[in-house]
């Protein structure tokens, strides 16, 4: 099921558990965080795109969220958060870009390489 089901097309969508979280905590962020990763990757295959934009763009700000709260995580989580942010945005540029939305795709693809410039996918 998609998410534009859940958005008016006749029920709710497969991922309204994630989309939905509010994680209050580092070990709880980085889980779902994980989820969002194994069914983004499931919804690009199946060519559910816009699955994957919304799941995305909810990793994006939970990745967010955890670098405001910078004094709360550690420096590992730091580095590794901004890691994610880089990933996250290159993913939701190649989702965007097959959904016909060349303009955003290359807004998220340019704050990709800005945020990890060593992350070789952000630049292509």
């Amino acid at each position: 099921m998609s998410l534009s089901a859940g958005l008016g097309g006749g029920g709710p969508s497969a991922h309204s558990d994630i989309l939905t979280a509010n994680p209050d905590n580092p070990s709880s962020q980085r889980a779902l965080l994980e989820e969002i990763k194994r069914r983004g990757r499931a919804c690009v295959m199946a060519k559910a795109y816009p699955d994957a934009d919304a799941l995305y763009s909810k990793s994006i700000e939970v990745v967010s969220a955890m670098l405001d709260e910078v004094c709360i995580i550690s420096e590992e989580e730091v580095a590794a958060a901004k890691k994610d942010i880089a990933i996250f945005y290159s993913n939701r540029s190649l989702v965007r870009l097959e959904m016909g939305k060349a303009a955003e795709a290359r807004d998220d693809a340019v704050i990709a390489a800005k945020a990890d410039p060593t992350y070789v996918k952000a630049h292509y």
